[in-house]
């Protein structure tokens, strides 16, 4: 049988290859681009490697108790002169009225302090004084003498704190100790004030060891040992007696 032949109507047969024979095998196409990305990936390593990516931060949300202002401390109040006022007011121990005054009284201090206060300038005796009928079966055998308005007794040298204590130890059957007042303020205060003394006294007998039975009472401003009509004789009623009492 008889082959046909095709025509060549380019001339160009027996010079280009077939489709089929010009291309490459599959094989040898996935190794190039095998290597294609393997040096694409060493590229990228190394990129990354030298050039490091950026850290991100993200945003921080503001925190609201930080934007409060914080607290300014009050300042103290500026000094007053109150306490200036006060000292100015108080009274002192030779600074007692010339007259009765309806509108002073004498109240009972805190609590009595121990028998040691600055001298006064009257001079005031330190044995007892006349003074009508005593409360307790005997005269008085030392009487104390006290501030105005206080229960803190004027102060005692070492001699006269000797003499009490001598005149006291020889009441063998107990003491009593009656507390007076000058005439300023009203009865109820001056009684109450009067009794606060003899307490005050019977603890600082009882403090320098004298166990001998105390009694205490008051006359207020009943029974005064001078007359209320000056300021000496006034701080000569602010008084603590103490008596001997009898069988």
């Amino acid at each position: 049988m008889k082959k046909h032949r095709s025509l060549d109507l380019d001339g160009l047969d027996g010079i280009l290859r077939p489709a089929a024979e010009s291309r490459p095998p599959a094989s040898r196409t996935w190794v190039v681009w095998s290597l294609l990305l393997l040096v694409i990936a060493a590229i990228g390593v190394y990129w990354i490697r030298n050039h490091p990516l950026p850290k991100l931060e993200w945003p921080q949300t503001p925190d609201r108790s930080s934007n409060a202002a914080p607290a300014q401390p009050v300042p103290p109040p500026p000094p007053t002169e109150q306490a200036e006022v006060v000292a100015k007011q108080q009274p002192t121990n030779d600074a007692a009225p010339t007259a009765p005054a309806a509108s002073k009284t004498e109240s009972v201090a805190a609590s009595p302090a121990p028998v040691a206060e600055a001298q006064t300038e009257l001079k005031l005796p330190t044995e007892p004084t006349a003074a009508g009928p005593a409360p307790a079966n005997t005269d008085p055998v030392y009487t104390v003498y006290f501030k105005f308005n206080s229960t803190k007794p004027i102060r005692l040298s070492g001699a006269e704190k000797n003499r009490l204590l001598e005149q006291v130890k020889q009441c063998g059957q107990g003491i009593r100790i009656v507390g007076h007042t000058c005439n300023l303020g009203n009865d109820a205060s001056n009684r109450q004030l009067g009794q606060a003394r003899a307490e005050a006294l019977q603890k600082w007998l009882t403090a320098q060891g004298i166990a001998a039975p105390i009694e205490t009472a008051t006359e207020g401003w009943n029974r005064p040992a001078a007359s209320n009509d000056t300021p000496d004789g006034q701080k000569l009623n602010r008084r603590a007696e103490v008596h001997c009492l009898t069988p």
